[in-house]
């Protein structure tokens, strides 16, 4: 089981090869689809790692594979330009328990 980062942000590229957990560093929405179809093409990679913007432009595809289960689990980190993921998952905790965190 590997763990695979896509972020448009190199920081994150190299703190996550710090910890052992290879990744590609992209720019354009193009090479954010084609890092996604390596990823999904490899089933050794069992979780995906994108940062927001990363998620943003591959957002329908992203949803797609979280409902079908057909891919790795997909997890989203905040940048260091704001914590909006952050504030989302709040929004969702909050719909589903009714707890602010």
């Amino acid at each position: 089981m590997k763990t695979y980062i896509i972020s448009d942000h190199d920081d994150a590229i190299i703190g996550m090869r710090l910890a052992g957990v290879e990744g590609k560093l992209i720019k354009t929405h193009k090479e954010a689809e084609k890092a996604l179809e390596e990823v999904l093409e490899n089933e050794e990679i069992q979780i995906l790692v994108v940062n927001e913007s990363v998620y943003s432009m591959l957002e329908e595809k992203l949803l797609d594979i979280k409902i079908n289960s057909r891919g790795p689990l997909i997890v989203e980190i905040s940048t260091k330009n704001g914590m909006t993921g952050f504030d989302r998952m709040n929004d969702i905790i909050k719909e589903s328990i009714g707890l602010r965190i």
